[in-house]
């Protein structure tokens, strides 16, 4: 067989195939490509949903939780206001500056669940020992609560066990405070 095609005509051809070639390829990827993201775009869509859901869940919890705690601590606050209205009512002396005192020197890592007035008798006279019970966040929040509460003067003695030091963190504790007898308060 004969060829009948000069060679440049031949050289133009391969060309002109390989750029047809070359022009095939890249509209196919290029399609693909529109294919696959066209493919994708419902699936992000329904990611983006469900994540804008959790977002909202989890905002809501959060101000649930923290309405809760308001909730409580003001119905514990009010617990107190009561037991130490009932207190000074009993006893004549004013117990509101002592829980003042005690509550103005907690640290905001320890938190406070009970107080607890008792007298102790001993041979001549009675003690009169308030006793907090509660949960410290951490040791050393509490040793320093312990520290502030010896300072403010008003205790004869701040007793904190030792068996509640074993712990670094949340760490529950009763502190005992025994009042100085020469302070009277109204």
């Amino acid at each position: 067989m004969s060829n009948l095609l000069p060679k440049k005509e031949k050289e133009l051809l391969q060309k002109e195939y390989f750029i047809r070639l070359v022009i095939v390829i890249l509209w196919l990827l290029t399609g693909s490509t529109l294919l696959s993201i066209g493919f994708m775009v419902p699936s992000y869509v329904v990611l983006e949903v469900k994540k804008n859901t959790a977002e909202e869940q989890i905002n809501l919890l959060n101000e649930s939780i923290l309405n809760k705690n308001s909730a409580e601590t003001e119905k514990k606050s009010n617990t107190i206001i009561v037991k130490v209205e009932v207190l000074n009512k009993q006893d004549k002396i004013s117990l509101a500056n002592f829980v003042n005192k005690i509550i103005e020197s907690k640290p905001t890592e320890v938190h406070i669940t009970d107080f607890l007035y008792n007298k102790v008798q001993k041979k001549d006279t009675a003690d009169k020992v308030i006793t907090i019970r509660g949960t410290a966040d951490e040791r050393d929040s509490l040793l320093k609560f312990k520290y502030d509460l010896s300072k403010s003067g008003l205790f004869k003695e701040v007793n904190l066990p030792l068996s509640n030091l074993t712990k670094n963190e949340d760490v529950d504790f009763l502190v005992n405070l025994t009042l100085k007898e020469e302070i009277k308060t109204n």
